[in-house]
């Protein structure tokens, strides 16, 4: 875990889960957003040095902190600029050119770690990366559109693979395949939804249907069970869309960042 305190400085420690032990990284001022590369040896982030804090850098650090490489690029590095996702390859990351707020739809840009080249994407900023890395997701805020999402499956490439995805989200499943939530607001003043499973060749199916709420997905780890946030309540199904348990409170889900939620990665022993 990596944590960092706000204000003018911030301060970049690596946290151990298991005994609360912490190991200080590095100083940095400003805005900073950060992601770990696949291997976890280093740390991909945006911010400034305390002694030029104006100056915004791509940043690679050593998970000991005791390497730091810095790539400045002007007109791209500025403190909106923030690290997406790392290529499950750790040969680039991706960035993105938008704000935290969700009516910022912003650019995606890709950073090469062996050059670092930086190039634009045709394409809005990357959400998630499938688990090959062959293909990534975008959800971006729909203007208009009662709170919904628009969430859309890229090849590697900037090619869609999958458009029209209007609801609260998507989320790749290990194996590949996409799982998502699409709503359609109805003459009654409600959301209907379903829930679909996208493979990679574009094969949809229907797994699950909400006559009366947009609903938000979290796959567990294993992508065995799938959390289907509905308001105060999460009901847990199955790949196949039988209903194994329904539970009080909404499952933690991002749309930053889908692959990411509440659900531990395996069972505590």
């Amino acid at each position: 875990m990596t944590t960092g305190s706000m204000g003018i400085v911030e301060h970049l420690s690596v946290i151990d889960a298991d005994t609360g032990g912490q190991a200080y990284l590095a100083d940095f001022a400003g805005n900073s957003q950060a992601a770990w590369s696949p291997d976890g040896q280093q740390l991909a982030m945006v911010g400034s040095s305390p002694d030029q804090p104006e100056q915004f850098t791509l940043q690679l650090i050593s998970a000991d902190g005791t390497q730091v490489h810095r790539v400045r690029r002007p007109g791209w590095i500025d403190p909106m600029l923030r690290v997406s996702q790392w290529h499950p390859s750790g040969e680039f990351v991706y960035l993105a050119t938008s704000s935290l707020s969700p009516h910022d739809r912003g650019t995606a840009l890709r950073w090469s770690i062996a050059t670092d080249e930086i190039v634009e994407l045709p394409t809005r900023p990357v959400s998630a990366v499938s688990p090959d890395g062959s293909r990534y997701l975008t959800i971006v805020w729909l203007e208009g559109g009662r709170g919904l999402y628009e969430w859309t499956a890229y090849s590697s490439n900037g090619r869609v693979v999958y458009a029209n995805g209007i609801g609260s989200g998507a989320a790749w499943l290990p194996d590949g395949r996409l799982v998502g939530s699409r709503c359609e607001w109805q003459a009654t003043d409600t959301f209907a939804s379903e829930l679909v499973i996208i493979t990679p060749a574009g094969q949809q199916t229907t797994f699950a249907r909400y006559p009366d709420v947009c609903v938000g997905v979290a796959p567990s780890g294993d992508g065995s069970l799938i959390g289907i946030a509905r308001g105060a309540v999460t009901d847990i199904l199955d790949a196949q869309g039988a209903l194994r348990a329904t539970i009080r409170g909404s499952i933690a889900y991002s749309l930053d960042q889908p692959n990411l939620s509440s659900w531990l990665p395996a069972p505590r022993q």
